[in-house]
């Protein structure tokens, strides 16, 4: 049975740099030509990558914004779209009885989260430029801030500050700033992540 450096050897001989490859072809290669369980070649082909000597990228991503937002990648967007819908729907649907309390609870997560969440993403689209704690924090502290401001603007004009012109005003900016942060996530994604194997 072939060990570990040979195994290594053998990876390190088949990859061209610049070419791209599926981790299961290599690894099928490997095991059926050093008669090795495909579990260490993978368990190789992880340890060059920790040293350097290869790199990992995703082949199958969406090409443009639209098929980005509609992907596992666009999850976030998703998320957002759903509680800015549901929250309109409960808003109208349940004006009282026991289910008030969603209405509420959808209200405040509306309110004091999403718009500032949807500003903290747009402004810090990197998966790690912010921890989880720092991305609730800004997303509270601008939220409590947004919104005052939409409605002194809303204060202004012709509908004010009535339950329906937040809402509306509220839901457009949300979503209009989610789908700004898609889309920085989207043009960042496009470098970063192709099924490449380089030396």
């Amino acid at each position: 049975m072939a060990s570990d450096k040979d195994i290594r050897l053998f990876l390190e001989s088949q990859i061209e740099t610049g070419r791209e490859y599926s981790i299961e072809d290599i690894t099928s290669t490997a095991t059926s030509k050093l008669n090795v369980p495909q579990f260490r070649v993978a368990q190789n082909l992880c340890a060059l990558e920790t040293e350097g000597k290869v790199k990992f990228y995703d082949s199958d991503l969406p090409d443009s914004l639209e098929k980005y937002l509609f992907s596992q990648y666009g999850i976030r967007f998703q998320l957002v779209v759903a509680l800015v819908a549901f929250t309109a729907i409960s808003v109208f649907l349940l004006p009282s009885g026991p289910l008030v309390y969603l209405r509420y609870a959808l209200g405040t997560l509306f309110m004091g989260f999403l718009p500032g969440y949807a500003v903290t993403e747009s402004l810090y689209p990197k998966e790690n430029d912010l921890t989880p704690l720092e991305t609730s924090a800004l997303s509270i502290g601008l939220s409590l801030t947004f919104i005052p401001l939409a409605a002194l603007l809303l204060n202004y004009t012709p509908w004010g500050i009535r339950l329906d012109s937040m809402l509306v005003l509220i839901s457009i900016m949300t979503l209009g700033l989610s789908l700004v942060a898609a889309w920085r996530r989207f043009e960042l994604m496009g470098n970063e992540k192709k099924l490449k194997v380089e030396k």
